[in-house]
């Protein structure tokens, strides 16, 4: 308990100290409850006065005015006078966060190894995992009220230079150009089709002609899947950058590989097991891609405590963030509801899972709609720009090559 109270005697010494990390301390769910009762009576007392510190005798009286009845009012009022008797050093606060973070994580994972080593539960052990990553992710990127809000303050060609003349990179099909601008680091989009209407192959053909832009760099691509298997995304990737059938790939492998790794392919890192929001994170962390692509986005798992509607908002907010904390440009994929299989243009509306959580985070989306009652039109495939931040809403054809992934304007 000592490192908590070392903890609570630098928020009461220093607000800066309490804003910063009072979100760390809130999130740890298995903490002694007489420890949480102080917290959050200094973070009541914080939200109510604009004091820069808190004095023994304030949080003494204001436990008073807070729990008048407290049944357990002697322990609290022994944690208060042992705070205010510890010596507390600025620059340790960090290292005894950690140090807190790790024994209460380590407490949690104990008690769900108990259980599995007595024989009791089994398959189980996955959970212990996630808890461990959930422990790392926390360390690295804290909670989003720790951010220091501050105004924005960039003169007139700063801004024309990050938000007008930015040096993004050239969409697959240039008409996007035009309508949403080049690929922009710190955006999140979305693009949405109902079962085989090409959704992934508009991404991988995208996705080719980033990386053909980034031959010469240390830049990279994540395309981060969880619904086909990567040799099938890879084949098809490898098509769109050599505009080659299968057929044509098998006769002449050894020309083809060397072609698509000159071509760029090497810049792109696939993968085909990203089933959480930790799996997110790790891959940026590990990679700091300038884009990444999930497929399929809204499948992905990003918290236990949510279900339905609120868990796709708390998701595609968090995308959304992640977007601008790693400076890169995020391009979520999705399904179409059932109700779209036989339609041109795509409204926001046809995004499976959800009618509002998702696209009030999106910066753009693309609804890419078919028609399938009529072979005339096998081949075409109708585009809608239904969310455009920089922009007009839009419509367009294009046609859809399946045999090479390759995407051409009408």
């Amino acid at each position: 308990m000592s490192g908590e109270l070392s903890i609570l005697k630098a928020f009461c010494t220093k607000r800066e100290l309490y804003e910063s990390y009072y979100e760390y301390m809130a999130g740890l769910s298995n903490m002694e409850r007489e420890i949480k009762i102080i917290l959050r009576l200094i973070h009541e007392y914080y939200k109510e006065f604009k004091e820069e510190e808190i004095t023994k005798q304030e949080l003494l009286d204001y436990y008073e005015v807070l729990y008048p009845a407290q049944h357990d009012r002697d322990v609290h009022l022994d944690i208060i006078h042992n705070v205010f008797q510890i010596k507390f050093n600025e620059e340790l606060v960090v290292k005894m966060l950690e140090q807190v973070l790790e024994v209460h994580y380590s407490s949690m994972i104990f008690h769900k190894l108990i259980p599995i080593i007595e024989g009791g539960v089994h398959g189980k052990l996955a959970d212990v995992y996630e808890d461990v990553e959930e422990y790392l992710n926390k360390l690295k990127n804290p909670p989003k009220s720790l951010a220091k809000m501050k105004p924005c303050e960039l003169s007139l060609q700063e801004l024309i230079d990050t938000e007008i003349n930015y040096e993004g990179l050239n969409w697959h099909l240039p008409i996007l150009d035009e309508l949403i601008g080049r690929a922009k680091r710190g955006k999140l989009g979305l693009v949405y089709a109902f079962v085989d209407s090409g959704k992934s192959s508009f991404c991988l053909s995208a996705c080719a002609n980033f990386a053909r832009q980034m031959v010469g760099t240390d830049e990279c691509i994540v395309y981060a899947g969880n619904e086909e298997g990567a040799p099938g995304l890879s084949l098809r990737l490898t098509q769109a950058l050599v505009n080659k059938t299968k057929t044509e790939m098998v006769e002449n492998a050894a020309k083809y590989d060397a072609q698509r790794k000159e071509l760029g392919f090497e810049r792109i890192k696939l993968y085909d097991s990203v089933y959480t929001l930790n799996d997110v994170v790790y891959l940026l962390e590990e990679h700091h891609p300038r884009i990444m692509f999930v497929d399929q986005a809204v499948k992905v798992e990003s918290s236990k405590d949510m279900e339905g509607m609120k868990a796709v908002q708390k998701l595609f907010n968090t995308y959304r963030e992640l977007a601008k904390t790693y400076n890169c440009t995020i391009i979520g994929v999705a399904q179409g509801k059932g109700e779209c299989e036989d339609k041109k243009y795509l409204n926001l509306s046809d995004i499976y899972g959800s009618r509002v959580a998702i696209q009030g985070e999106l910066d753009w989306a693309i609804g890419i709609g078919r028609i399938i009652s009529d072979p005339v039109y096998e081949n075409q495939r109708y585009i809608n720009i239904p969310k455009n931040k920089e922009g007009d809403n839009a419509k367009f054809v294009v046609t859809f090559d399946r045999h090479l992934c390759q995407w051409k304007e009408v």
